[in-house]
């Protein structure tokens, strides 16, 4: 016997038959049923939960914040900042900015209040450069106010800018004072007016004068040299300068070929 033969003959045996119950297949449906009503009541559960989570949700995102609230109910006038309570909270509307905002520290500082009786000085101001004297007559470049350097004596006097009486003359030259300034305007006998001389209260066409600063005089007259200058405007001229302490004390209008003021 080979082995086809013996398997055959053990699969014909009647002990390897399963004999199938009567009620098998009601017993098959009803579990299917089961089953199925199980898996339908399970869906049902599931979509119910994913109602009320969502449900949930939603309510609790409509719910307005306490900023948003505050925010609403915030009149429509402008807060206005009260000086005398530096420690007093910001406005709620401001809650957002300061949000994005690093916050300032606070300034606790206070000015220093002097005590009673003290008087306050006023702020000093520094000036880099002293102004002539003001007003200050015009000094040049021909001469002052209606006298002008080459008139004669007669012409001088005829002006009535002058005393009407002349000082004692010196190196042969006459001199007179003016009746404004202060100045003394010298004549010579040959050349006639030669020389304006000032201690105060004139200034050039250009703003230089009595009180100005060395540095003044030399910025505004390049050719400065000594204590002279060209005098822009009458090559026939120049202006002589006397410095005291680094400023114009003193101011000359000179004819270029006179003897009389040195």
């Amino acid at each position: 016997m080979d082995l086809e033969d013996e398997l055959n003959r053990l699969f014909k045996d009647e002990r390897l038959d399963m004999r199938v119950a009567p009620d098998a297949e009601t017993h098959v449906v009803a579990g299917a049923k089961r089953v199925k009503r199980r898996r339908v009541a399970m869906m049902s559960a599931a979509g119910v939960l994913s109602a009320a989570v969502l449900a949930g949700g939603a309510f609790v995102l409509a719910q307005p914040s306490p900023q948003s609230s505050q925010i609403a109910n915030q009149p429509t006038d402008l807060p206005v900042d009260n000086p005398s309570s530096p420690s007093e909270a910001p406005p709620s509307s401001a809650t957002t900015e300061q949000s994005t905002l690093p916050a300032a520290p606070p300034n606790t500082s206070r000015p220093v209040e002097p005590a009673p009786g003290t008087v306050r000085n006023p702020p000093k101001t520094t000036s880099t450069t002293v102004p002539p004297i003001a007003p200050a007559a015009t000094l040049g470049p021909n001469g002052f106010g209606n006298m002008r350097l080459g008139m004669t004596e007669e012409e001088l006097l005829a002006t009535g800018q002058v005393q009407g009486t002349q000082k004692p003359p010196t190196t042969g030259c006459t001199s007179y004072t003016t009746k404004t300034a202060g100045g003394t305007v010298w004549v010579s006998p040959d050349s006639g007016v030669v020389a304006f001389v000032f201690r105060s209260g004139v200034a050039t066409p250009e703003r230089v004068g009595i009180g100005s600063t060395l540095e003044a005089v030399k910025a505004t007259y390049p050719d400065f040299s000594g204590n002279s200058a060209k005098v822009p405007g009458n090559a026939s001229a120049k202006y002589q300068f006397s410095i005291t302490g680094g400023k114009v004390s003193g101011l000359n209008l000179l004819a270029a070929q006179q003897d009389c003021v040195s």
